[in-house]
């Protein structure tokens, strides 16, 4: 009984961090060779969708299902013919390159399939993400301006667009954010984030800074996100 009980705990200490999600969207995936699309799908769940793959776009489900977006595989097939869900949803078709699509539908033109994933991701974003704004009483967002901190699946977006942060940068804006415009003073960043692993001086809190700073698309001369207060540490720009 020991041994079993051991390796639950190790099954439940190895489920990533982040995959909890409390509100997703959903897309349908119809391909007729799904296999080559489970980058993207895997893209997908990471970022809290559910996805259901169909292999025929005249399975009877379709006519009933209830989607946020419906994604056509059509480029081992003729995108010729109209695709209507019964159900108030966005379109999109991946088609060759040169192949026209009918009036009013949307389409990702790939050369080569499977595409890389964040261009599909792009732009299925651009179609769905004002429809699901992202909810402002979440417990786990904190937000600045068009910044969202997602503390659940430590990621930060602004708007639709994903910003790449390193743990250390993720966590000088957590503590920028949870300061709600207060000033964080460089031995506050040491503690809240390096802890007791901390060994180097406060310079090296101002070399993170502007790492964040670059990815953010701040200037530190104009901050939009971030300014300087000299002699103590930083605060978010009102």
């Amino acid at each position: 009984m020991p041994q079993l009980e051991s390796v639950e705990a190790v099954k439940i200490s190895s489920l990533p961090e982040g995959a909890y999600c409390t509100t997703t969207r959903r897309i349908v995936i119809i391909s007729p060779y799904p296999v080559v699309l489970n980058p993207l799908i895997h893209e997908l769940t990471a970022r809290c969708y559910d996805v259901l793959v169909f292999h025929n776009e005249s399975d009877p489900v379709l006519a009933v299902l209830q989607a946020d977006l419906f994604l056509l595989d059509r480029t081992v097939s003729s995108p010729l013919q109209a695709f209507h869900p019964k159900k108030p949803a966005d379109v999109l078709i991946l088609v060759p390159d040169g192949v026209q699509v009918p009036d009013g539908e949307n389409s990702l033109p790939t050369q080569q399939w499977p595409a890389e994933p964040d261009a599909v991701m792009a732009r299925l974003e651009e179609l769905i993400g004002d429809k699901d704004p992202v909810n402002r009483n979440d417990p786990y967002q904190l937000r600045m301006k068009d910044l969202v901190l997602d503390l659940r699946r430590m990621m930060v977006t602004r708007g639709t667009e994903r910003i790449d942060l390193t743990k250390t940068e993720f966590d000088l804006l957590r503590v920028l954010l949870e300061a709600d415009g207060g000033v964080r003073s460089r031995q506050d960043f040491m503690e809240l984030v390096w802890g007791e692993e901390y060994f180097g001086g406060s310079n090296y809190v101002d070399v993170h800074v502007k790492s964040l700073r670059q990815k953010l698309g701040d200037d530190s001369r104009c901050p939009r996100y971030i300014a300087t207060v000299r002699g103590v540490g930083y605060r978010l720009v009102d």
